[in-house]
């Protein structure tokens, strides 16, 4: 199963939402998101970013900066589904968004072979 159908879609899809909107009125809770849910999975991706540039998979990028943007269309799809999307239209094919997105960074990230000659 994919982000999309674990998370993204579900109920659970909506705290990022909540989260941004409301962390001026609970900063205390917002840190706490921020600390346990927010860093930890940007974690998460500056690592597996850094052994892709590690073993010459991804391109030299700033992985602080990589892990963001990978991050940031997911919580926008999340945020449309949980806001504009149940009253405006517009519906967005969920999958198809997260599989273009995908292909898109890992093409994006990817070392082309004439780079990986380079390297070699």
């Amino acid at each position: 199963l994919s982000w999309w159908e674990l998370i993204g879609s579900t109920p659970l899809g909506g705290i990022p939402k909540l989260m941004m909107s409301e962390a001026g009125n609970f900063p205390e809770l917002a840190r706490y998101y921020d600390e346990v849910v927010i860093q930890r999975g940007l974690a998460l991706l500056r690592t597996a970013v850094q052994r892709g540039i590690d073993q010459g998979l991804f391109r030299p990028v700033d992985p602080v900066l990589t892990s963001t943007l990978l991050v940031a269309p997911l919580i926008h799809l999340a945020n449309w589904k949980h806001s504009f999307a149940s009253c405006c239209g517009g519906k967005v094919d969920a999958l198809a968004y997260v599989d273009a997105h995908i292909d898109l960074v890992l093409h994006g990230l990817t070392v082309r072979n004439d780079e990986q000659e380079k390297h070699s």
